[in-house]
């Protein structure tokens, strides 16, 4: 072994993680399915995935998604090279493809922590950063300060190896995603009634807000399973999400609004007898 850490695959993302490891000042070997995207980096270049995996104790893989992850393990030579290693899975996937791939590591003879980056390149190495892994505790904590180079704020979400993909699917691609993309459409009927802006930013900074003052409120019901309120209730929101529905979709044409759903949700809900209850209360109607 050669090096502190192994990076394999150097796209945008993966690019970031090496260059925060050159920051920190950490012996890196990385390598590229394309040559030539090590330019600026202090890391060694691999000739193969099998020569980077073997260069390391700790491999952080960082691919376009978990079936280029498996294929690596096509080649006898990188089975061999993992064996008694220790193999940190960053690419994009589903909780099920993270259990097949520690099983997969596993029967090779490697330790595997999965993880996700909720975040964009550019926050890579802040310390600001809270990049989510989760798998053995024991390989969590040996790796701990050396995976700390890559973002700050980084933190351990369980044993079960699929939780970090799943933190992933629900939160950081399904809620974050949803809420940037509808932020996007009412952005664009907000400025076609001739709102500002300046306006624009100034309400969604104060919704966002209010986000974060509703969000523990919300799990706090959740978990109790308790939604009395004397706030605003599924059917006040139902009146207004249909009403601000209708009147979007004259500007949406063929396409479907991103609210249509949340308006069919609380007609459900309503039609279940919780037009009374909070908002959360739809989380009592939404798995089969």
């Amino acid at each position: 072994m050669v090096s502190e850490v192994s990076v394999l695959g150097l796209g945008n993302m993966g690019y970031a993680l090496a260059r925060a490891f050159d920051a920190a000042d950490r012996s890196a070997t990385v390598w590229n399915r394309t040559p030539g995207r090590n330019v600026g980096l202090q890391a060694e270049s691999a000739p193969s995935a099998a020569a980077a995996l073997a260069a390391s104790s700790l491999s952080v893989i960082c691919l376009s998604d978990n079936a280029a992850v498996r294929a690596l393990l096509d080649a006898p030579e990188a089975v061999s090279a993992v064996k008694g290693r220790t193999i940190v899975n960053l690419s994009t996937g589903v909780p099920r493809e993270a259990g097949e791939l520690q099983k997969l590591f596993h029967d090779a003879g490697a330790e595997y922590l999965d993880g996700i980056i909720p975040d964009y390149p550019e926050a890579v190495g802040t310390k600001e950063l809270g990049i989510v892994y989760s798998g053995s505790e024991h390989v969590w904590n040996r790796n701990r300060e050396l995976l700390s180079e890559l973002g700050g704020a980084s933190w351990y979400a369980g044993e079960s190896v699929g939780v970090a993909a799943a933190i992933d699917t629900a939160m950081c691609i399904n809620f974050y995603h949803t809420a940037i993309g509808a932020f996007v459409e009412s952005a664009v009927f907000a400025r076609h009634e001739n709102v500002s802006f300046e306006s624009i930013e100034r309400v969604a900074l104060e919704l966002v807000a209010l986000l974060r003052h509703q969000i523990p409120i919300a799990v706090a019901e959740m978990r109790a399973g308790k939604f009395d309120t004397d706030q605003a209730d599924i059917d006040v929101h139902w009146r207004g999400t249909e009403m601000a529905a209708e009147a979007m979709s004259l500007l949406a044409g063929h396409r479907d609004l991103h609210i249509a759903p949340l308006v069919a949700d609380l007609r459900r809900a309503h039609e279940a007898g919780l037009g009374d209850k909070s908002l959360p209360a739809l989380s009592t109607q939404l798995l089969p």
